[in-house]
């Protein structure tokens, strides 16, 4: 029937070949999803901040895919041949963009719909995609759009104008699709050579893919929300709150009925905080556009709250339908063709269905040189291709996980190094970071990491490598050149370190693939994750150092606190004391004068009530100047001063004291003994005054690399929250202070009726370690 191999060939692969391996191949060339594994902050506002960004870095993603789509060769050259009206060349360009949009869809699971519509609104070529499983759309279901506001507005778009939609539930033929289907649309016109307009080319993100990401970080202590500017909320952990617009469900849930006298703050654009019934709610705005300040969303984290609404998908099985008509189709086609063709055809079906199952390092072995020979080949070259770029996709998931979980910059930075040598073997890679004065001078900062031969620092040595890297940073794109004179192949993809900071991942080498979109792709997204990881760094670097800076103030106003004490305690001693021991003195003088010649009985007994009494100021001074600095603790150490201080409070309030010492005569750092005491001071203290007990008991012991103190009682106990809130807990505080200066923990257990117990631990290491 057909007179040419290369006839056969074409048909054979389109019905035989074509068919399974387009499917097969979406089938195995699942995407990973990029988890970017962020660690919770200490502040919500920053929590809320870092989404937004993450959420700005995907619609920025979905910019530069739309612009990406639209630059394709194959539809370009679909588009002049339209204009040219030679038919026959369209049909083989429209078969070409079927096959990139539907490799494109298969990269890109949250795009549900790619699709290319001409200047009349007709649509030529249409992805469909249900996040796992991506189709192209028959010619007779294609519609016409050019009532659409999307076509409309687009078409009066210039070259490189990008629309994008608000955010709503999708509608087919009027209605709300069911399940509901939350999209954004991102679309930008199409010119011919001529500069006509020749259509548009539209992409349907899949909201829910992005709107995930508030679902996942949500927990038990705290929900993220997302609102649109009016109100209506786009995220929720109540999914009977989304989609209340008269655009949507129309059920006028928003944030204006639940936060009625904050809505008009959380919708004005700006970013805060207020509380409200016992809640803390933080937000900030996000821009979709952020050259449009006109149209933005609100995040917000309302603290605690729900599990964000789950997002259901379901997986559509399709492999082996393809499969079996595949094989189906192949079967029928071997009666039609000659013997000739049959095996060869076998032993490719074999392949391909080999390559469905995963199996792509087992290249198909086909013994002819014909055409099916070299269709056999290519199909074994693209195998190959596909199972190193899905290598290097898992290993750049593997590596963001490495780089997200750093929490200091030199390692963040030095595996941020690792995975681009892991990912591209080049012969020198390099990270430069630095102002935007310093980066964009004429001379580049030194690299803040390297690895390979120097000689190959391109944006160091060359003009045109160091424009190449500036030029990726004010397009904010990857950007690659060959300099011919060194023979070295350059590429670089940007840094975003926040407004004052840039940086770029540079790699050069003799190789050709380091020019090659595909690498260039990759960089970007490694760069992409890299400055998410450094961005989360500063924020802990600069969080630590508060830290640090709080506990440095605290231990200063400690420090400053036992100084006064011990002050007080040396002038109540030199002074008063003295002026009532010497008070004394003087009276017992007059008393034994009074023993010679006795007056009367009243006088006597007046006499005597004011030594007592001045015996009892004595005793009462000295007691006072114990606490304030207890002598014992500096001359006995830790276990006799606690001992002597519980005997002391017991007598004073008539407890029964029981005080377990399992140290001993163990003397311990002076930090940890005077933080001790202070803390069992003030337990005893808290006792005598609130307990009214008629236990209490003091233990003392040592257990793993700890110093715990623990104080029991047996008295009226009390309600905690009861107490924080009408803010008798200063004591309290102070005892978790001073137990938290020192790296320790603090705990109160207590209940109405049921007693007190006040339990302290203290590490013994690493303050030993300061004290010396």
């Amino acid at each position: 029937m057909f007179k040419s191999i290369r006839t056969k060939l074409v048909i054979a692969f389109l019905l035989v070949v074509l068919v399974p391996l387009i499917g097969t191949a979406l089938y195995g060339n699942w995407i990973t999803s990029q988890a970017i594994s962020q660690r919770a902050v200490e502040a919500a506002r920053h929590n809320v901040r870092m989404h937004a960004e993450q959420f700005a870095g995907f619609l920025n993603q979905v910019r530069g895919d739309v612009l990406y789509v639209s630059r394709m060769d194959s539809l370009q050259n679909l588009v002049n041949a339209r204009a040219a009206g030679d038919e026959e060349v369209a049909n083989y360009w429209r078969t070409q963009v079927m096959r990139d949009f539907l490799i494109f869809s298969a990269a890109r699971p949250m795009y549900y719909q790619v699709r290319y519509l001409d200047e009349t609104g007709q649509e030529v070529v249409r992805i469909d995609s249900d996040g796992r499983v991506s189709h192209v759309i028959r010619p007779a279901d294609l519609q016409n759009k050019n009532q659409r506001y999307y076509f409309q507005e687009t078409m009066t778009l210039p070259r490189g104008g990008i629309y994008v939609s608000s955010l709503d539930l999708n509608r087919e033929k009027g209605e709300v699709e069911r399940p509901y289907k939350p999209v954004i649309r991102y679309a930008t016109p199409l010119f011919d050579g001529d500069d006509e307009r020749r259509g548009i080319v539209i992409i349907n993100v899949y909201a829910d893919h992005f709107l995930s990401l508030l679902k996942d970080a949500g927990s038990a202590n705290g929900a993220l929300i997302m609102a649109n500017q009016d109100g209506y909320y786009i995220a929720h952990p109540d999914s009977g709150r989304l989609w209340g617009g008269p655009d949507d469900l129309n059920t006028g849930q928003s944030v204006r009925q639940d936060y009625p006298d904050y809505a008009a703050r959380i919708l004005s654009g700006g970013e805060g905080d207020f509380s409200a019934q016992s809640r803390v709610v933080v937000y900030t705005p996000l821009y979709p556009v952020r050259a449009d300040r006109s149209h933005y969303w609100v995040i917000m984290s309302d603290i605690p709250a729900a599990s964000l609404f789950e997002s259901v998908t379901e997986f559509r099985v399709t492999a082996v339908t393809i499969l079996i008509v595949a094989i189906i189709v192949a079967f029928v086609m071997a009666f039609l063709f000659s013997h000739e063709l049959t095996v060869p055809i076998r032993q490719l079906q074999e392949g391909v269905e080999r390559f469905s199952q995963g199996k792509l390092d087992k290249p198909v072995v086909v013994k002819t040189d014909d055409e099916i020979g070299q269709l056999t080949g290519a199909f074994n070259q693209m195998a190959a291709a596909i199972n190193q770029h899905l290598e290097k996709l898992d290993r750049l998931n593997m590596a963001g996980q490495q780089i997200s979980s750093g929490l200091d910059r030199q390692t963040t930075v030095g595996a941020i190094l690792q995975a681009a040598k892991d990912l591209f073997s080049p012969e020198y890679c390099a990270i430069i970071c630095g102002t935007v004065a310093e980066m964009s001078a004429s001379e580049l900062p030194p690299p803040e990491a390297w690895d390979g031969d120097e000689t190959l620092a391109c944006s160091r040595q060359s003009e045109r490598s160091r424009e190449t890297a500036r030029q990726a940073l004010r397009e904010g794109q990857w950007t690659a050149v060959y300099l011919a004179d060194e023979d070295v192949y350059y590429c670089c993809a940007p840094l975003c370190l926040g407004e004052e900071k840039q940086g770029i991942i540079e790699l050069a080498g003799r190789d050709p693939s380091l020019t090659e979109p595909a690498t260039g792709n990759l960089l970007f997204t490694l760069a992409v994750e890299a400055s998410i990881a450094l961005e989360n760094v500063g924020l802990y670097e600069e969080l630590a150092g508060n830290k640090a800076q709080l506990e440095q103030l605290v231990e200063q106003l400690i420090d400053a606190q036992e100084a006064e004490r011990k002050f007080v305690a040396y002038d109540l001693h030199d002074g008063l004391i003295q002026y009532l021991v010497a008070a004394r003195l003087q009276l017992s003088k007059l008393y034994g004068v009074y023993e010679k010649d006795p007056p009367d009985s009243k006088t006597t007994a007046s006499l005597n009530e004011a030594m007592s009494h001045l015996t009892q100021a004595v005793q009462e001074g000295r007691r006072v100047i114990e606490g304030l600095r207890p002598t014992l603790l500096d001359s006995l150490g830790l276990a006799s001063a606690l001992g002597e201080l519980a005997r002391d409070v017991g007598r004073v309030s008539g407890w029964q004291v029981e005080f377990d010492n399992e140290i001993g005569d163990l003397r311990l750092p002076a930090t940890v003994e005077l933080t001790a005491f202070r803390i069992a001071q003030e337990a005893l203290t808290n006792a005598r005054k609130h307990a009214d007990a008629g236990r209490v008991t003091l233990k003392l012991k040592r257990e793993n690399g700890d110093l715990c103190v623990e104080v029991t009682d047996d008295g009226v106990g009390f309600d905690r929250e009861q107490t924080r809130n009408q803010g008798q807990c200063i004591g309290l505080i102070g005892m978790r202070e001073r137990a938290v200066l020192l790296g320790g923990d603090f705990a109160v257990k207590s209940k109405v009726g049921q007693g007190t117990a006040v339990i302290t631990r203290l590490p013994l290491a690493e303050n030993d370690q300061a004290e010396k």
